[in-house]
């Protein structure tokens, strides 16, 4: 009795390598260029991110003047971009000469509620009275909103501003030699 079994297994391996090649993609035409200003076509190019931890002290009876019964620490996120739309292109006839980079712009701080720690500043504790930690709660929210000001004031005087200028221009700089367009010069506006 003949065995069919070596031919069954070889004409599925057949069958194989001949589908395999029928769904098998094209390769990608590379005579299709995109040009430099679709590349750089992003949005928000975002490089510098400060991160903080603001304190908030929660005081007996909710007063500021009384002992401090708890601290909440929470981590706050500044982040500061480049608005590549406002990039503006020098040319001399069809071909880029420079690139102009618009100033940095700050995000709103962001707060991050949900990894806060509160410690308390004594291990025993009586509590008589009501539980003040909704009122602070609702302080917390208060001071967050007065406090993003000061946290733009302070990213600032740490040049955030001056620090995303600097690696956006060196980024563009890498970039564009990483393409073979070296010769494209990269100034920041103003």
């Amino acid at each position: 009795m003949k065995t069919y079994l070596p031919y069954f297994i070889a004409s599925v391996i057949i069958l194989a390598v001949i589908f395999h090649y029928i769904d098998r993609p094209d390769p990608p035409d590379s005579g299709s260029q995109i040009s430099l200003e679709q590349i750089l076509s992003v949005k928000e190019l975002h490089l510098v991110r400060h991160e903080y931890n603001d304190l908030f002290f929660l005081h007996r009876r909710n007063n500021p003047g009384k002992a401090v019964q708890a601290v909440a620490q929470i981590p706050v996120t500044v982040t500061a971009y480049l608005d590549l739309k406002d990039m503006t292109f020098i040319r001399r006839g069809d071909t880029i000469e420079a690139i102009l980079l618009p100033k940095a712009r700050m995000h709103s701080p962001v707060w991050h509620m949900d990894r806060m720690l509160v410690r308390d500043t004594r291990s025993f504790r009586i509590q008589i009275g009501r539980n003040l930690y909704p009122q602070f709660a609702d302080r917390l929210k208060q001071e967050v909103n007065f406090r993003s000001d000061s946290l733009k004031t302070i990213a600032i005087n740490n040049h955030i501003l001056l620090q995303t200028e600097t690696e956006g221009k060196a980024w563009l700089e890498w970039f564009l030699a990483s393409v073979g367009r070296a010769d494209i010069r990269v100034k920041l506006k103003g």
